[in-house]
């Protein structure tokens, strides 16, 4: 039997980035979120009955009180985000609040109002201080700063986009940590700073825009769908009210070289579950996972609100081969026989189970549970991930020198948490590699690789996207033409896609006295062929409709040592990389 210290402390902390509201009201607060054991769960203790045992139980305090259980969940679950009616500044009183139009139900911001009231009548925590938080850099030279919507300039984005060409440190980004890491063990990381490290190793299906955060962009995934059970081929899990469909990317690999499959967003998505990992608490309404195919899954869920699909995802993408309890011998046969050409494993399904190996529910003879359920030594809270060489994922940045079976070191003292004085150096996803010169050994989303989609003139429209491809086909050795020309033939014999490549006046059909391109061969057929389907941004339009913030078409990129020009800016006079990346 469990027994804790009930005995009063105070620790001094606050909130940051909590769009939308609901991450700290809920995510924080419900009680949900505490360590399950039987003694504090209903009907016999004040706790929910679906807490489940964790190390980084984000109800760290244990907060239960039924009320405030329900108006939060009323809140997470809600049919609308606000309605006529809603709680406004000056009311003297924040109930009863509106309702959605055509439900009894109330609105997310009416639910959450009363939310809050019914949490400050209970003083369930009490305000010591104010914060006023500053950041600054070293402006000596370095662009593309982003200075995040709740979060400042130690963001994300501000690590992938930020450039300079001399910088004090030659190729180096720095920047100072207030305290020490506490574990970046992704089923142990808890606080923002365990975050900071684990966001730029592993990536997530979707990511907020980093300067408005309600816009949600496609990250790992081409497209995404919402399904009713009627509209499913096969029976959906129980309590299931809706799927997404997810297609992801199929140039995505893990540092490593391994491909990203469905099968690692499936393990990713029941091991943060079952394991009540902090970093899977958005996944919780999640029903069970069925794959469709290696690049295709559906994730039910068991409620909807505004910000389900936000929260749902935004969890890490973990590789099964070094996180599963079966060995990574049986993952990669597992793999192997699921991927192969003519397999037999799809659609298979598996339900989420507290802390044990998921159910199979569909189809899992070629793939069976046990390959989904998490090695339980590995999810503690003393797991080095850093010192045990599996710190890897296929985010922009890595651990060291990453081969096909370990991690380097990325820490001053070679394990996770270095003390105060030490430090992590991460290394960039592709670093010492050209832009755009390898699939599986450079970042999916590097500015080299969207120089190289936006040369494709690919756009996420597959109508167009299959014409522009069977443009590109029928350019398959066509004579080479001057650098320069118009016409669609021209364009791909050129530029970042074709690297840079030339053919002298007088041959292979480029006239004398000129300089031309060379032929269209298997690579740029290749290259187009890779981004059908792909909207860089969706499910927003750059150039239309694009993400706030986010630069106008066609962008000049940087990588490492590399200034990518668009056309429109350096000419098509002179060959890549001299000349434009998109010509």
């Amino acid at each position: 039997m469990c027994s804790f210290n009930l005995s009063w402390g105070i620790y001094t902390a606050t909130f940051s980035d909590v769009y939308p509201f609901d991450s700290s009201l809920y995510f924080i607060y419900n009680s949900r979120f505490v360590y399950g054991i039987p003694s504090v769960q209903a009907p016999t203790g004040p706790c929910s009955p679906q807490s489940v045992p964790s190390n980084s139980v984000s109800n760290y305090m244990w907060l239960c009180n039924s009320n405030y259980d329900a108006l939060s969940s009323q809140m997470e679950n809600a049919p609308c985000l606000s309605a006529p009616g809603d709680p406004a500044p000056g009311q003297t009183s924040n109930a009863p609040g509106a309702s959605c139009p055509g439900t009894s139900q109330l609105s997310a911001v009416s639910a959450g109002v009363q939310a809050e009231d019914t949490f400050g009548n209970g003083a369930y925590t009490i305000p010591v201080y104010d914060r006023s938080i500053a950041f600054g850099y070293l402006n000596n030279g370095w662009t593309s700063a982003v200075n995040s919507d709740g979060l400042g300039l130690p963001n994300h984005f501000q690590w992938l986009n930020a450039w300079n060409q001399n910088p004090t440190v030659p190729g180096t980004l720095r920047q100072g940590f207030a305290r020490t890491t506490g574990s970046v063990n992704p089923y142990a990381a808890s606080s923002l700073w365990d975050f900071y490290i684990v966001s730029n190793i592993y990536d997530s299906l979707s990511i907020p825009d980093p300067l408005s955060s309600s816009q949600i962009i496609n990250w790992m995934t081409v497209g995404t769908r919402q399904l009713s059970n009627s509209s499913l081929t096969y029976t959906a899990p129980a309590h299931t009210i809706a799927t997404y469909r997810f297609t992801l990317r199929s140039d995505m690999f893990f540092q490593d070289g391994r491909p990203v499959t469905a099968f690692d967003v499936a393990f990713s998505y029941l091991s943060m579950v079952g394991t009540g990992a902090f970093a899977g608490i958005g996944a919780t309404p999640m029903t069970g996972v069925t794959i469709l195919g290696s690049r295709q899954i559906d994730i039910g869920v068991n409620s909807m609100g505004p910000f389900v699909l936000s929260s749902l995802t935004s969890i890490p993408i973990v590789p099964g081969h070094y996180w599963t309890n079966a060995g990574s011998a049986a993952w990669d046969t597992g793999i192997g026989t699921c991927t192969s050409m003519g397999a037999t494993c799809y659609p298979a399904q598996y339900t989420p189970s507290s802390g044990t190996t998921p159910s199979c529910a569909l189809s899992c003879a070629n793939f069976p549970a046990t390959l989904m359920n998490v090695n339980p030594a590995q999810v503690s809270a003393g797991y080095d991930p850093v010192a045990n060489h599996t710190f890897v994922g296929s985010g922009a940045w890595q651990c060291g020198t990453v081969t096909s079976s370990a991690s380097g070191v990325c820490t001053s003292t070679g394990s996770q948490n270095p003390p105060v004085g030490g430090s992590y150096t991460l290394t960039r996803f592709g670093r010492g590699l050209s832009p755009a010169s390898s699939v599986s050994s450079i970042y999916s989303r590097s500015s080299g690789t969207l120089a190289l989609y936006l040369w494709s003139q690919q756009t996420g429209d597959f109508v167009h996207d299959f014409l522009n491809f069977s443009i590109v086909a029928s350019c398959y050795g066509q004579p080479a033409q001057p650098l320069g020309s118009a016409g669609a033939c021209a364009h791909y014999q050129q530029g970042i896609g074709a690297n840079g490549a030339t053919t002298a006046g007088g041959t292979d059909g480029c006239p004398t006295g000129s300089v031309c391109g060379s032929r269209v061969g298997l690579s740029q057929v290749a290259i187009v062929n890779r981004f059908v389907g792909l909207n860089w941004v969706a499910p927003f339009n750059w150039e239309t409709s694009p993400p706030q913030g986010i630069v106008v078409l066609p962008p000049v990129l940087y990588e490492g040592t590399a200034i990518l020009d668009p056309s429109t800016l350096a000419g098509c006079s002179s060959p890549y990389p001299v000349g434009g990346y998109d010509c």
